[in-house]
Parts: structure tokens; C-alpha cells; sequence
């Protein structure tokens, strides 16, 4: 079916819904025994974290009552809410985020069973910060599993929809994310942010065409868009 030629508006808002997380490559590092030799790892990421004959902690976060840690010396990506998790791993475990590189003073954040006997922290960070990112086990509890950090959706509201143009392909990420601000099922989108709906959760973007006309084909459904003003 070919859908019917029109002009269109140079700026539309799009409205996109994702199943998954955002993806994310395998990481090799296994964490230090030693916060002072911790491996680099940077921005969103899973990463093999193996808690076997470790020592520590090499510092106290306040919570879990933690031991047998290893570290990770993080720098954040993006300025925004970050969640880090150890929710596969296959023991007791605790885990923590450190404001700074090196050996730390100051803990931002520590956690204890929130995904059953494992662990999430999620806080705001921001762009360029390095933190370090303390796993251990609960009385000195020992496994292996995969610390998960992901970043949540920065375009979750409508008015601040992330700008892109012409042809591309666009990374599209709603982890975290609320809403919707609008509801597409209705049949249209409104001209500017406002009515909910009951559908799941969406991420918005500023779409800018490089031509005044935009002509459409799709055999497997409709393509909805908003006139932004």
C-alpha cells in the first residue's frame, strides 16, 4: 500500500515506544580486588564481575554489612539518572557507587536486595565524572554475575523531545521512561504536549525533514506524527 503524497511541516514530533532497554556491549572486566588498580569501563555497558577469592572491603559504604569486594573506576556519559545493577548475579551480593576516582571517601550510593538477594543504585550523575562502582557480599558472600548500567531516557517529556534531521538512524532509548504524554492509539497526535493515555512508555524526538515534501510508503501500518508548532 502506498500512502498518499502531501506537504508536510519542516518540524514534526515523534513519538516512539521500545520493548528493551537500550543495547549494550559485553564488557570484559572482572573488577579489582584493589580500588586502586579498578579497570576503566565507561558509559552504559554489561560487565563480568567475579567475586571469587576476593579480599576487603577495602572501604565501608554503610549498608549490606558488605565483604569481598571488587571495583570498577566508572565515568559517566551522560548527565542524567543512571540505574547500576547486579540483579543476575548468583550470590548475596551488595553494591555501591563512590563519588571520585581511586581509592574513595565519599559514597553516593549503596544498596542491599532490592531485585531479591542482589542489588540496584540509581542516581544522577554527571557527564565527564569519574565514580567508582564497589561490588562485594553480603557476610562476605562470593559469585560471579554482571554489573548492568544503563542510562534512563533524557526525552521522556515531550517539551524536551531530542532534536534530530534528514535521513539517519537514530538510537532510541526509553529505560526508565513514563508517560505517555499522548496518546497515538487515539488515532492523533495532539500539536503540542498534553493529554495521557492509558499506553506504555515513550521517548520523543524533534524531527526536522530536509525537503518541504516527505512522501511515505509503508505495507505494514501507519506511520503517526504530530505538527509541531
Amino acid at each position: 500500500m502506498h500512502a498518499s503524497f502531501r506537504p508536510i511541516p519542516l518540524s514534526l514530533m515523534l513519538i516512539t515506544a521500545v520493548l528493551a532497554a537500550p543495547s549494550a556491549a559485553q564488557g570484559s572486566a572482572q573488577g579489582s580486588d584493589d580500588c586502586a588498580s579498578a579497570p576503566a569501563i565507561v558509559g552504559q555497558g554489561l560487565y563480568a564481575v567475579d567475586t571469587n577469592g576476593a579480599s576487603g572491603p577495602d572501604a565501608d559504604p554503610g549498608c549490606g554489612n558488605m565483604a569481598a569486594d571488587v571495583w570498577f573506576e566508572w565515568t559517566a556519559t551522560d548527565t542524567g539518572t543512571v540505574r547500576l545493577d547486579v540483579c543476575d548475579a548468583r550470590y548475596d551480593c551488595v553494591l555501591a557507587l563512590w563519588d571520585g576516582a581511586g581509592c574513595p571517601t565519599q559514597v553516593v550510593a549503596c544498596n542491599d536486595d532490592s531485585c531479591g538477594l542482589r542489588s540496584v543504585v540509581t542516581v544522577f550523575v554527571v557527564a565527564g565524572n569519574t565514580y567508582m562502582v564497589q561490588v562485594g557480599g553480603y557476610n562476605g558472600a562470593t559469585g560471579t554475575g554482571t554489573l548492568a548500567i544503563y542510562n534512563y531516557a533524557s526525552n521522556d517529556d515531550c517539551a524536551s523531545a531530542q532534536s534530530i534531521s534528514g535521513q539517519g538512524l537514530f538510537a532510541v532509548n526509553t529505560y526508565g521512561a513514563s508517560g505517555p504524554d499522548a496518546d497515538p492509539g487515539a488515532g492523533t497526535l495532539p500539536r503540542t504536549c498534553g493529554s495521557s493515555g492509558p499506553r506504555g512508555t515513550r521517548a520523543w524526538f524533534r524531527w526536522t525533514s530536509a525537503t518541504r515534501t516527505t512522501t511515505a510508503s509503508s505495507p505494514c501500518g501507519t506511520v503517526r506524527a504530530a505538527r509541531a508548532r
